[in-house]
């Protein structure tokens, strides 16, 4: 890797990398001062997981066409699929609001951001615009997610000031996961195909286990589901 160009492409995406970042922020502040009720949590999840799985679909899965490695495609991919669902099992521990449980729903939550944003950092080494699209699409899943994380800690009897500093450590772990993803910057064509069927499992996982996921556990309306299409729609309009 050649350390100045990384350093100068660091600095002229950071205005970018700061989407994700000001996103977890701004949850912090959304929790403490609005209420979404469950059904404009599930119209705005699936606006998200549009556009989530529109980049996908459009950032990243075309850089997999027609590649000739094939074993990296397969490595990524598992590699991605199988440290999402190892998440969803320390996920899947924490029904109960007592320390332990809490403090394994942190340690699942710090690693899924900073996955997120280590894909933030990958997209940005294959080209600005596709990081562009992947941060902004992955901003919004991270605001619900910060915003789910957020509630669990209240219920668990922490105060806003220490929400707003672990808040602030997750914002931390998204920077750090877009700065090690920039070291891709100059890597080879074969680890640009590892790396992004990593991000390709990773990110459809997001939409097909999260996002939607809990999108699904309000009544479906029409409203609702109209605005995972236009998630969708508005993704293919900025390309």
């Amino acid at each position: 890797m050649n350390f100045s160009n990384y350093i100068s492409t660091l600095q002229n995406v950071l205005i970018y990398l700061s989407i994700p970042i000001f996103t977890i922020v701004l949850s912090s502040i959304a929790f403490k001062f609005v209420a979404l009720n469950s059904h404009s949590k599930s119209i705005i999840q699936h606006f998200s997981a549009g556009v989530v799985f529109a980049a996908l679909a459009v950032e990243l899965i075309p850089e997999l066409y027609n590649t000739p490695f094939k074993l990296q495609l397969i490595i990524g991919y598992v590699i991605g699929t199988a440290l999402m669902l190892i998440i969803q099992k320390v996920f899947s521990n924490n029904h109960s609001h007592n320390s332990k449980s809490t403090t394994s729903l942190l340690i699942a939550v710090a690693i899924d951001v900073f996955i997120d944003g280590l894909l933030v950092g990958i997209s940005f080494a294959i080209s600005v615009a596709k990081g562009l699209i992947i941060s902004i699409a992955l901003s919004l899943e991270l605001l619900f997610l910060i915003l789910s994380v957020d509630a669990t800690l209240q219920k668990s009897g922490k105060n806003f000031l220490s929400i707003l500093i672990i808040n602030i450590c997750f914002a931390i772990l998204v920077f750090s996961g877009s700065a090690l993803g920039l070291t891709f910057l100059d890597a080879s064509k074969s680890t640009l195909v590892l790396i992004t069927s990593f991000g390709a499992a990773a990110l459809l996982y997001l939409v097909t286990e999260e996002l939607l996921k809990e999108a699904h556990e309000e009544k479906e309306t029409t409203t609702s589901t109209s605005m995972f299409f236009l998630g969708f729609l508005i993704v293919l309009l900025l390309k």
